[in-house]
């Protein structure tokens, strides 16, 4: 925008600024005098190019003027006044704040279906109020089409604009609009045209619009010009498949080369897309768009529209589920997806999403009920029964889950997943040799699928199969360069410690800890130091372990053993004291290992009453065995027996 002076003016407007330029006029913002409402002048320029003299575009000019001031509707922008100031032929307009379609389209490829519905049908009452005036607008196009900051259309400019049956100003046969938006009749003979050629243009801008792409698009006008006489439009559905077919129906109708399979006028196909704005699937389309694009609140909007429109319909209750489920409303979601059930018993989805809802709440039983009937409905649908052997292993019913993870592996053998997952659930029931035939063989159908190679890793590392592990680990940190996989690198360093590699165990942990503070590295790291005798050093590692993890016991027995070695008894006793009060859940072990240290010290009698303590925490049977031992060793003989 390019600013004006005081001295500015045309007739009595004041203009302050000059607001777009093109070949034929400019168009500046102004006040008239005594009003501070900003109106919109249309400055005629002389083209020197133009094809027609200067007394033609002078009548063209009037004839735009006089069609504009005729025209009185909210969807086309008011003209007030227009005249002659010197050799200044000028149009005074309303001021339209706000851009137009065109940018509207330049800036999101296709816009909402509802919304630009709505345009649709203000654009066409526009017209239809044109036409019962006996105008042809004649270059109906996004950029002519203003849009508020409310959302208001305005039909604007007016130049190529004619009355029907009046004498022509343009030259016969001269090619006037914008070969994109234009009719083929349009095309071929300018001064000929009727409404119908404003309604096909419109479609063109509705094609556009909910496609993102122009129904007759070429590479060179002439390519346009050829597909808009002789080919048949693209197909707005293979551009957006959720539009209703109803809805590319009716774009096809105003598309129709000849103009009697049109519209017959702007008002017919106004009622036909309001009828379409009043349609369950128009907002259940734009719903799915906008959870395409994660956009939850929008989805959630729309998906509300469709079932104010239609309450009975399933689909409009899932996806309103869903998208709750994405804005953390889980309980909301389930009641969605109960109502889905409620209305469609076969809903596989509604059942699965269920099942989850109820997993994720340790509601297992109805989250099986959930998930077993999807799969009756549907057992060949792998997602579901996967999230069914998922539950089943979460529930620690390992067999169950192991048998419904073979038939996955049955029926999709080449699912890299079905096969990782039986190796888990077959680990978990303590059978890791057919756990390891299950991970080779999601390695084979996933060979560089990182959670994969761990577990295969990690399971080699387990049964001693050291070689094969190591060539795993390693390679498995070489495919996650940019995200390193710490539990690799520091299995890996716990393999080379077994087989005396310090060294390197020792670099390959301080880069696990280089990346990431993580307490199980410290203890390793603290272990390689006591195997080096750098007991000052493991002392301060352990210390680190332990506050990265202080409800770890093995960080604090190890700490203390650290301290027994260099001579501090009493500090590892503390120590331990304070842990066993601390960690509940550890209780007993930690007792043991201070009876052990209480022993070493020559506190037999503390260490009768610790140990006493420990057993009474009914521990683990090898715990419970290994304490009942020690007691024995310690508990002060009775007289007349000797030890």
């Amino acid at each position: 925008m390019r600013a004006g002076t005081l001295s500015d003016r045309i007739a009595d407007y004041e203009v302050i600024a000059e607001l777009a330029r093109s070949a034929s006029g400019r168009i500046l913002i102004a006040q008239a005098p005594g009003s501070k409402r900003l109106l919109a002048i249309k400055e005629m320029l002389i083209e020197q190019d133009a094809g027609l003299s200067v007394d033609e575009q002078v009548a063209r000019f009037k004839r735009e003027a006089d069609i504009h001031l005729q025209l009185n509707h909210p969807n086309i922008i008011k003209a007030y006044d227009a005249g002659v100031d010197g050799d200044r032929h000028y149009l005074v307009m309303e001021y339209q704040p706000g851009g137009n379609w065109h940018a509207v389209m330049e800036e999101r490829r296709r816009s909402p279906i509802p919304q630009v519905l709505e345009w649709g049908i203000q654009l066409c009452n526009a017209l239809q109020h044109l036409h019962e005036q006996g105008v042809v607008h004649r270059d109906v196009k996004p950029a002519n089409c203003l849009i508020s900051p409310a959302g208001q259309l305005k039909l604007t400019d007016f130049g190529m604009a004619r009355r029907a049956f009046a004498p022509g100003i343009t030259q016969a046969k001269m090619m006037l609009g914008t070969l994109n938006y234009m009719s083929p009749e349009q095309l071929l003979d300018a001064t000929s045209v009727d409404g119908r050629s404003d309604v096909f243009a419109a479609g063109v801008i509705l094609f556009k619009a909910f496609t993102g792409e122009l129904p007759f698009a070429g590479e060179t006008p002439t390519d346009v010009a050829h597909r808009l006489l002789y080919a048949e439009p693209t197909d707005a559905l293979s551009l957006n498949p959720r539009l209703p077919k109803s809805l590319g129906d009716k774009l096809l109708k105003c598309l129709s080369k000849d103009p009697d399979y049109r519209y017959l006028s702007a008002e017919a196909f106004a009622k036909d897309l309001e009828e379409e704005l009043h349609r369950t699937e128009i907002y259940l389309a734009q719903g799915y768009d906008h959870a395409e694009h994660a956009e939850w609140k929008d989805a959630n909007h729309c998906f509300q529209q469709a079932i104010a429109m239609d309450s009975a319909n399933a689909d409009a209750w899932f996806q309103l589920g869903e998208s709750l489920h994405h804005l953390g409303q889980p309980e909301q979601a389930s009641e969605c997806y109960l109502k889905v059930i409620h209305l469609n018993s076969s809903h596989i989805e509604a059942y699965r999403r269920l099942g989850e809802a109820y997993l994720a709440t340790k509601n297992h039983p109805a989250a099986i009920k959930m998930l077993q009937r999807a799969w009756v409905l549907e057992p060949k649908d792998r997602d579901v029964c996967m999230a069914l052997a998922m539950t089943y292993r979460e529930m620690e019913q390992f067999q169950e889950a192991i048998e419904q993870l073979g038939f996955l592996v049955e029926q999709h053998p080449d699912w890299a997943r079905a096969h990782f997952e039986l190796g888990r659930a077959r680990y978990a029931a303590d059978r890791p040799e057919e756990a390891l035939v299950s991970f080779r063989a999601a390695h084979r159908h996933a060979p560089t699928d990182p959670d994969v190679l761990f577990n295969l890793a990690s399971l080699l590392h387990e049964l001693g199969m050291l070689e094969d592990a190591e060539e795993h680990y390693e390679k498995l940190i070489v495919l996650t360069p940019d995200r390193p996989y710490t539990h690799a690198h520091h299995n890996l360093a716990c393999l080379w410690l077994v087989q005396g590699r310090l060294a390197e165990a020792e670099a390959q942990v301080q880069a696990v800890l280089a990346q990431e503070q993580w307490g199980p590295s410290y203890l390793l790291l603290g272990e390689i130091f006591e195997r080096t005798a750098r007991m000052r050093d493991a002392i301060e590692v352990y210390r680190a372990a332990i506050e990265l993890m202080p409800d770890h016991a093995d960080a604090y027995i190890s700490l203390a053993r650290v301290l027994q070695r260099t001579f501090q008894p009493n500090a590892a006793i503390d120590l331990l004291r304070v842990a066993a009060e601390r960690l509940a859940g550890d209780r007993a072990l930690l007792l043991y290992h201070l009876a052990l240290a209480l022993r070493t010290r020559g506190d037999t009698l503390e260490a009768t009453d610790v140990l006493t303590r420990c057993i009474a925490e009914r521990p683990a049977q090898e715990l419970a065995k290994a304490a009942e031992g020690l007691l024995a060793a310690v508990r002060p003989a009775k007289p007349g027996k000797s030890r």
